[in-house]
């Protein structure tokens, strides 16, 4: 190499130092003007010799002409010297731009950065384990703390878990010690007790995750995490559960009520089917007495409904099945003798009270209306054939049947000629918005009631 460009080289070495741009271009002429006795080099943003002068440009930018001055006497294989200096001086300025914009970008995003943590209704900060200390707190950080300009900073040594809960220190910095000893990034969350600058207490849950790492040992030295105050949350969830709790005691004490209503009507009824018993050995004619029977077999309808309600847990709806076995067996022993021969089929369905007492009274009107004319003797006394009960899902209506072997009847003729009981059927069969008919198939007579599920309860008429 020789002297000129070892001279240069060195030149832009010391050049590459440098910070700022006008400067590299003062002292870059100057440094020419002495390698290059009789010269001046001054560099312009426009050419004015295109000849003689040099741009000074790479790929991207542009930074002006490098105008050498005096240099004619130059000999030749030295302009190369120049050339190649200038080259070299662009790329400097090249670098040294990117490096500027670089930092004003960086700056741009430190300023953002900033922002954000000044305007997050959060609190945010870091923390350094060994001196137990906040080094960032965020302005939520001050408000939530309560920290005014008369109390310690919260960033100063001790301050912060000297206002943990003291039930929860142990918990928090434990937290902490496993974050320092984590081998990577994973955050951690814990809930705890901050008291601030004035006593107030805060239930908080904070998410931490390491920060800053020892470059040597790679443990975790700061951590950076963000809070979430969740007194406010807690306390309405304690109102919230006394309501709830109140709202539980007193769904208990109506359920309570409500069951001892049905007890006490069922007990009410019994007594007046009981009063209906002792005035029935007051009647002299028979056909009173039968319509008496059949007037207690009503009333024992509808408190055989509310003494289902009373032995189950839903007091809002009866379970058909089994009421219906219940009741057609209470019917049958009505009659003596060992009762009549039935068949059920019924689907498990749930009716509330409101259907459950119409269709009641329809199924005893219709059994016993089977057994007294549907049913016949042998000449033994035995009686022929069973009655057949089902009840079923049928497109989204209910569908109550009673068959038996009689020979059948219309129920709205036999209504309108002022027979209580089928009277009595199609007012409620009504009251259901449900429709009546009669069919014979295979030797058998029967009355079908085809009702809609009910969607919500209805007003009992």
């Amino acid at each position: 190499m020789t002297d000129k460009a070892s001279d240069l080289f060195l030149l832009m070495l010391n050049l590459v130092q440098l910070e700022s741009g006008p400067t590299i271009k003062r002292i870059f002429c100057e440094a020419m003007g002495e390698s290059f006795p009789g010269c001046s080099f001054s560099i312009h943003p426009e050419s004015r010799d295109e000849n003689h002068d040099i741009p000074l440009s790479t790929h991207k930018n542009s930074f002006g002409h490098l105008l050498p001055e005096g240099c004619e006497k130059i000999p030749p294989e030295e302009h190369s010297h120049i050339r190649n200096a200038a080259r070299m001086l662009a790329v400097i300025l090249e670098k040294r731009k990117q490096e500027e914009l670089l930092k004003e970008e960086a700056m741009q995003h430190r300023f953002l950065a900033e922002q954000i943590m000044n305007l997050a209704p959060l609190p945010i900060y870091t923390l350094d384990i060994a001196k137990k200390c906040l080094s960032y707190a965020n302005p939520a950080v001050h408000r939530l703390m309560k920290a005014g300009p008369r109390v310690p900073a919260v960033t100063e040594p001790e301050v912060f878990p000297r206002h943990i809960h003291p039930d929860d220190l142990v918990r928090v910095q434990g937290q902490h010690e496993k974050l320092k000893a984590s081998p990577d990034d994973t955050a951690f969350t814990i809930d705890y007790r901050l008291v601030d600058f004035e006593g107030g207490e805060h239930h908080m849950r904070s998410i931490e995750a390491p920060y800053r790492r020892d470059p040597v040992s790679g443990e975790t030295t700061s951590i950076v995490g963000f809070a979430v105050d969740l007194t406010e949350e807690r306390s309405s969830r304690t109102v919230l559960e006394e309501k709830n709790s109140q709202l539980a005691d007193a769904l208990k004490e109506r359920e309570v009520l409500l069951r001892e209503i049905h007890h006490r009507v069922k007990n009410s009824l019994q007594l007046v089917s009981s009063l209906l018993e002792l005035q029935k050995g007051s009647l002299a004619a028979e056909e009173d007495e039968v319509q008496l029977e059949e007037c207690k077999l009503r009333i024992r309808s509808i408190s055989r409904i509310h003494e289902e309600l009373y032995g189950r847990s839903d007091l809002t709806a009866v379970e058909m099945n089994s009421f219906i076995n219940n009741l057609t067996a209470e019917i049958s022993g009505t009659f003596g003798n060992g009762g009549f021969p039935y068949k059920i089929e019924a689907e498990s369905i749930r009716l509330p009270i409101d259907s459950a007492i119409p269709c009641a009274l329809i199924l005893n009107e219709l059994v016993t209306n089977a057994f007294k004319y549907g049913l016949e003797r042998n000449s033994r006394g035995e009686l022929q054939g069973h009655i057949s009960i089902r009840l079923f899902r049928d497109s989204g209506s209910f569908l109550l049947e009673v068959s038996d072997p009689g020979d059948g009847f219309d129920p709205e003729e036999v209504a309108g000629k002022g027979s209580l009981g089928m009277s009595l059927v199609t007012s409620l069969a009504d009251q259901l918005d449900g429709s009546l008919s009669t069919r014979q198939r295979d030797e058998r007579f029967a009355v079908e009631l085809s009702f809609p599920e009910p969607d919500a309860p209805r007003a009992y008429r």
